[in-house]
């Protein structure tokens, strides 16, 4: 695969180096580029690529063990001793097609090969831990967690974050807005702290500021910079020395330490598993009146909206709790 690959670099600086003069030669490059990305070697490396990708979405059990691609099999195919065939690459195959498996190394080939991006500007997405699974699968969170690792569930723009910064090059720069809790707990840890462990440096940092539009939200921006930094750094638009993954102006204490006497005391609250457990008051009154029995699995539900805002602090909802029940 490797002579699949130089080829794919020569034509893609053959590509870099057609002149953008006239509507002629736009259109001739296109057609190059065209015909490069549909090109055989392309799209065998594209198949290859995707394979140990989609060993984490294949479901762990004996009657698949004929469809998963075992690591020495998938090197002596990257190597090209052996052309991959079979039900478990057509699986893998299958796979990629279905999830849109991406590679940057074939889609930039002449940008990475050079180091990375100058420069990335975005607005990643966030979706918090609890949500992932249920959005993405199981199978997604285990890749990420390989991928990233040391990191959990705790964010989905935790990940955006790590691959834009190995997308650098050396000296390069990366600026995004994203939710203000980029700088807390497991998803400052998981993120920026990564990020300033492998020779990041945030040179700009915007605490907070509230959406413009109408959600309800409060947004952070920041800039990064792949390698040491030595110039100007601004924390709410003031210079200082440096700034941490806390978003403060001095060096990185560590960890906040845990309180043991608050451990009776503070609680996270409950964690839902889906609006559909949820109900009104006259919807578990009226399930009631259906059943009496329903009373042992239906309770009063207090969330962050009762606190802030009611006095007497009194349940807006209802929801449906089978506790640690057997299935």
């Amino acid at each position: 695969m490797q002579k699949q690959l130089d080829d794919i670099l020569r034509g893609w600086h053959e590509l870099a180096t057609l002149p953008e003069r006239t509507p002629d030669q736009i259109d001739a490059k296109k057609a190059r580029y065209i015909a490069f990305s549909q090109s055989a070697d392309a799209w065998l490396l594209g198949q290859i690529a995707g394979i140990p990708i989609a060993q984490f979405y294949l479901p762990k059990t004996a009657d698949n063990l004929h469809k998963f691609v075992t690591d020495a099999a998938f090197r002596r195919y990257w190597k090209g001793e052996i052309s991959p065939q079979g039900q478990a690459t057509a699986e893998a195959w299958a796979l990629a097609e279905r999830k849109h498996f991406f590679h940057w190394f074939l889609e930039f080939p002449e940008i990475i090969e050079r180091g990375g991006f100058d420069c990335i500007l975005g607005n990643p997405p966030y979706l918090g831990g609890q949500g992932l699974s249920g959005t993405y699968g199981s199978a997604f969170c285990e890749y990420v967690k390989w991928e990233y690792a040391p990191t959990g569930l705790s964010e989905l723009v935790v990940y955006f974050v790590r691959r834009i910064f190995t997308l650098l090059r050396p000296g390069g720069f990366t600026a995004f807005i994203t939710t203000n809790s980029i700088k807390d707990g497991d998803i400052r840890k998981d993120g920026l702290e990564q990020v300033l462990a492998q020779g990041g440096a945030i040179n700009m940092a915007v605490r907070g500021i509230k959406w413009p539009g109408r959600a309800n939200l409060v947004v952070s921006l920041v800039a990064l910079h792949r390698g040491e930094w030595h110039g100007t750094r601004l924390l709410d638009g003031k210079k200082v020395p440096v700034i941490s993954a806390y978003f403060e102006d001095g060096e990185d204490a560590g960890e906040p330490k845990v309180l043991p006497d608050n451990a009776d005391s503070v609680f996270q609250g409950c964690i839902f598993l889906g609006d559909g457990f949820l109900l009104s008051h006259d919807e578990a009154e009226g399930m009631r009146l259906r059943d009496p029995r329903v009373s042992e699995v239906i309770f009063p539900v207090t969330n962050g909206q009762e606190i802030n805002n009611s006095p007497d602090q009194y349940p807006g909802r209802q929801i449906i709790n089978f506790l640690d029940w057997p299935r």
